[in-house]
């Protein structure tokens, strides 16, 4: 059992609940190199870069019921914010 933190509703113990992302930022990851060890074909380790760039990162994230996580889900693909 738990407290959805959408709708403050108290949600049945046998009822999954989910982690909806609400707070994103985006990232920078620099570039690595020899970030990756590994052996090759010849049993000889080998070593490969990481290229870096950008992404996002989730900052915040909370536990909600499913029907909240689909309603915010459908917010969001329509870029609807509550």
């Amino acid at each position: 059992m738990f407290i959805g933190k959408n709708c403050n509703k108290q949600v049945h113990s046998n009822q999954p609940s989910f982690l909806y992302p609400f707070k994103k930022r985006l990232k920078q990851y620099p570039k690595r190199l020899a970030a990756n060890t590994f052996k090759g074909r010849d049993a000889k380790l080998k070593c490969s870069d990481e290229p870096g760039g950008t992404g996002l990162e989730i900052a915040k994230e909370m536990g909600v019921c499913k029907s909240c996580y689909d309603l915010l889900e459908a917010c969001q693909n329509i870029n609807i914010s509550l």
